[in-house]
């Protein structure tokens, strides 16, 4: 089901497409092609993904325990610099991709920069500001998201530190002319 811009029987501008399997997404479309900043939460999962008139520049995906960012060319193959985080062994690798096989791994050594990055979740810097503000948080499963209902409106979000001001969608319902 998608909720969103609609031009000409095509999906435009800014929706939400909430699929059977339980996958939801926050999603930008230009004339029904993929354009921009586009977000998809499964269960265990958060898939912040770039497209530039359909086509797929850069990803980054968080699990539990990992998060890894990667470029695309314009094949979109895996190509350029990738980033892993391994929060569970707390390590982090420069990954570089060429035309899809990787040509370099190299392991961060700085304790003060994976400390940094794996404690405090300063990942700004490296995954860019847009797709940090889709991840950056634990993922534990009904832990962090929450919803709020009101009488004509209905809010899912990430609940943190006491607020629910994190990323999510709000649902109003339209009230009835009649009443």
């Amino acid at each position: 089901m998608y909720m969103g811009g609609i031009k000409a029987f095509q999906k435009h501008g800014r929706g939400i497409l909430i699929h059977d399997d339980g996958t939801s997404a926050v999603t930008e479309y230009f004339n029904d092609f993929k354009n921009g900043h586009n977000i998809y939460y499964t269960e265990r999962c958060i898939l912040s993904t770039i497209y530039q008139k359909n086509r797929l520049t850069e990803c980054v995906i968080r699990t539990s325990h990992y998060l890894m960012l990667v470029r695309f060319d314009k094949d979109q193959l895996p190509h350029g610099k990738a980033i892993l985080i391994n929060y569970k062994n707390r390590k982090i690798f420069y990954v570089r991709y060429k035309k899809s096989n990787v040509v370099e791994k190299i392991e961060e050594i700085d304790t003060s920069v994976v400390n940094r990055i794996i404690d405090l979740g300063n990942i700004e810097y490296l995954i860019g500001n847009s797709h940090a503000s889709a991840v950056n948080f634990e993922i534990e499963r009904d832990q962090n998201i929450a919803s709020q209902k009101t009488s004509s409106r209905f809010q899912a979000g990430f609940y943190k530190k006491g607020l629910l001001n994190g990323l999510g969608f709000v649902l109003t319902t339209a009230k009835n002319q009649d009443d």
